[in-house]
């Protein structure tokens, strides 16, 4: 059952490994009506949601960055990348934490946390919603790899 208590926004975390092989758990601030205002100014309701069902690690890294407290934020601060020729390429905010994610799982619990701190989680505890979350892991993790 749906209390108002699970729908309230709250702070969330979840983990990510660095390239140096170890795991840091970053921080999730609570959503606000701020953040409400960000998606409606700069996502359209429909692309946003068809986004979010597939996954899209780019949107989740962008909307999951900007819910990063400041202290997980530091963390990314010696984040680089290299490109393909071995040149160190500068990345954003959001394009270091997708470095970070290490496959599906990750991104799932990000996903999670996310709708955490927006104030979604008695949807994410649901038997039903478990169901569908495994699901969409397997349509996710087809279409990664082209598979149908």
């Amino acid at each position: 059952m749906v209390t108002l208590p699970k729908l309230l926004p709250k702070p969330a975390e979840f983990e990510v490994y660095f390239n140096d092989g170890k795991t840091r758990t970053l921080e999730l601030r609570p959503y606000t009506l701020r953040d409400e205002a960000y998606l409606q100014e700069n996502y359209e309701s429909e692309e946003l949601a068809q986004k979010l069902q597939n996954l899209d690690p780019r949107l989740l890294a962008q909307l999951i960055w900007r819910q990063l407290t400041p202290k997980s934020k530091k963390l990314f601060k010696d984040v680089k990348a290299i490109d393909d020729d071995g040149n160190e390429v500068e990345l954003k905010g959001y394009e270091k934490l997708m470095e970070s994610f290490g496959g599906i799982a990750q991104i799932m619990n990000a996903f999670s946390s996310l709708m955490e701190c927006r104030g979604l989680n008695s949807i994410l505890e649901d038997p039903e919603f478990e169901s569908k979350k495994k699901k969409t892991i397997k349509r996710s993790i087809l279409r990664l790899f082209s598979i149908r």
